[in-house]
């Protein structure tokens, strides 16, 4: 029997709504589904599902393990409302939750479609079938060329088509950062497998002679090192993304994968194309580098004006240099990298670089909605790109969603394994929600490969001090340099970790110091409040503009961090009633209310008072 023929099919012509008072009971399985009480029983148990989730679940589940697209779950589930792709990545989540904690059910997503939810014993075939899952490594190819600097177009060229694959064959390939680590003798089938736990690799070389390239390929499967597909394929310069793809839909092909057509067609400037390949190159240092990129990525863009990759790199590159300047020119930066990532998105209408341009340009600090509504659809047009799962996590954080947000990081990091920034922030995940054990085994991991880069180090440091190891957090600093990140020590060892009154009263100087200056950054807040200056914190966060100091580079470290107020820390905060709004006045309340997708705080707080109720009565207060 299907897991929906104790339902009524839906009568023709009847709305697309789903009225839960008017849903009948029915049974996945062992789980009983009351939808108007909006009860799910297991033996034994009892659970309440929000109402979106319900109507999400009953609307599936009429479909009898049909595939819906999003378009279909928001005319049935929101009532045709238009809402963000977090909304709905928000309910499918949290029904997956339940799927998975009941072992009734699997939602499962067809990439770029929808969501079909298949009964137990599909859900035991999915698991098989995730097991045996393809999981493709796209090296870097070799450069043949007579010039030995051309290393750059041999890897632009790699990545281009590792992008294609990913993107367009909806394949699972391993990010950039980490496959492309392997060169030389490190490319043995062998070693990648054992590091990357690939299923498949793609290797090849490049030579690019006067106007001609050449390339030439070999996909090996990793189980019995074989070959199982190997051509080679050589156009004019100009003719360089119908190589690019002639070489993908092969290997797609040989996956038994089709090839989505690509938006993009016709010739390119071949000087354009290397200018956009160089501007990609990814910076040693982010600071200085970024801005000699981004000149590469503006001739770019002039001599290609229809180049839509180039656009979108451009406005990501802005918008990520932004972050490296003060304020006001980091307003107006941001306002480029928009203009290029909208130019983009014209250009190609599912670009999710481009999307993803936009959320790194629109901060949650200036529209929670917004930021997340772009991440969304970036995540919707490339669910397993790195970058894109890597900013959603943050997104997730800095909303109160924790627990998700360290379920996008480890997709990421299984993407991207040694990819530094994503394994820097899969520490800093864990420390945040107090996973300190194992935040300390990832960041030490990263750190015996890459003991020199500053993050790792800086969460590292963290992690130890918050597990009660302050003197082995200042022995591990000795001596190292990490200037940027000053303040962020400064607070920890002076404030946090300093259980003197004095360190209080530091606390709540600095609080003050900044009320008189209008504006109060998101730390101050908290640490005074950590530190027992609860009222004082509320009080002066009614009174002042939230936000980075005028002098702050970027957005000031993690001092404007809004996933700060959702560290196990910071509980004493979120105990509080008045924290509904404070919340309110930094955009959240808004975004959860038009979202329906709650923080983990909502939990919490529930021994202490109606987390919900006060967001509603705060929001009001706001009009």
């Amino acid at each position: 029997m299907r897991i929906a023929d104790q339902l009524p099919s839906e009568p023709a012509g009847a709305p697309p709504g789903v009225d839960l008072a008017r849903e009948p009971d029915f049974r996945l399985g062992e789980l009983q589904v009351r939808p108007s009480r909006r009860e799910i029983v297991t033996p034994g148990k009892r659970a309440l599902l929000e109402p979106r989730v319900m109507r999400l679940l009953v609307a599936l589940v009429r479909h009898r393990g049909e595939v819906m697209s999003r378009d279909e779950l928001i005319a049935r589930c929101w009532d045709g409302r238009i809402v963000g792709d977090d909304a709905i990545n928000a309910c499918v989540a949290k029904l997956r939750r339940t799927g998975e904690a009941t072992g009734a059910y699997v939602i499962e997503t067809i990439p770029r479609v929808g969501y079909r939810l298949m009964g137990t014993a599909a859900a035991g075939a999915a698991a098989a079938s995730r097991a045996d899952e393809v999981l493709l490594a796209v090296l870097p190819f070799e450069n043949l060329s007579d010039d030995p600097q051309l290393s750059y177009f041999s890897d632009g060229v790699s990545e281009e088509i590792l992008h294609t694959l990913a993107q367009r064959a909806g394949l699972k390939v391993i990010g950039r950062s980490s496959s492309f680590q392997f060169r030389g003798a490190d490319k043995a089938i062998a070693n990648v497998t054992r590091q990357l736990n690939v299923t498949h690799v793609l290797d090849g070389a490049v030579r690019r002679s006067g106007q001609r390239t050449r390339i030439s390929a070999q996909l090996i499967d990793c189980a019995t090192q074989t070959a199982v597909w190997a051509d080679r394929f050589e156009r004019d310069q100009s003719d360089i993304f119908a190589l690019q793809d002639l070489v993908a839909a092969a290997v797609a092909e040989a996956m038994r994968c089709a090839l989505a057509p690509a938006v993009r067609s016709g010739a390119v400037d071949p000087i354009a194309y290397d200018l956009y390949l160089r501007g990609n190159v990814p910076p040693s240092e982010m600071a200085t580098a970024y801005r000699a990129q981004i000149a590469l990525l503006e001739e770019a863009v002039e001599r290609a004006p229809s180049f839509a990759d180039a656009w979108a790199s451009l406005g990501y590159l802005r918008a990520n240099r932004a972050y490296f300047l003060p304020p006001a020119e980091a307003a107006f930066v941001r306002g480029l990298a928009r203009a290029a990532a909208l130019h983009a998105l014209d250009l190609d209408p599912q670009c999710a670089l481009a999307a993803a341009a936009m959320a790194r340009a629109t901060p949650a600090s200036d529209s929670v909605a917004a930021h997340g509504d772009w991440l969304g659809r970036a995540l919707h047009w490339a669910p397993d790109n790195a970058i894109v799962t890597h900013l959603h996590s943050r997104f997730l954080c800095g909303v109160g969603r924790g627990r998700e947000g360290l379920s996008v990081i480890r997709r990421a990091h299984r993407l991207d394994p040694l990819d530094l920034h994503i394994l820097s922030v899969l520490g800093r995940t864990l420390c945040e929600i107090g996973d300190l054990d194992e935040a300390a085994a990832v960041l030490d991991g990263a750190r015996e490969r890459w003991d020199e880069f500053q993050l790792l180090l800086l969460w590292r440091v963290i992690t130890l001090a918050r597990q009660g190891e302050v003197e082995g957090a200042r022995k591990l600093l000795a001596g190292r340099n990490l200037a940027p990140y000053q303040r962020e020590l400064t607070v920890l060892f002076d404030i946090q970790l300093d259980p003197t009154p004095e360190s209080g009263e530091r606390a709540i100087a600095e609080l003050r110091a900044q009320q008189v200056r209008g504006r109060v950054t998101i730390d101050a807040l908290c640490f005074a409040a950590q530190r027992g200056h609860l009222d004082a914190a509320f009080e002066v966060a009614a009174d002042v503009e939230l936000g980075p100091l005028p002098e702050a580079l970027g957005m000031g470290g993690t001092a404007y961090n809004l996933s700060l107020l959702f560290t196990v820390m910071m509980q004493p905060i979120r105990l509080d009633p008045r924290f509904a709004g404070l919340c309110a006045k930094l955009g959240l309340v808004d975004y959860w209310l038009a979202t329906d997708a709650w923080p983990d705080c909502v939990a919490e707080t529930a021994g202490r008072y109606d987390f919900r109720a006060e967001c509603r009565r705060a929001a009001e207060a706001a009009r």
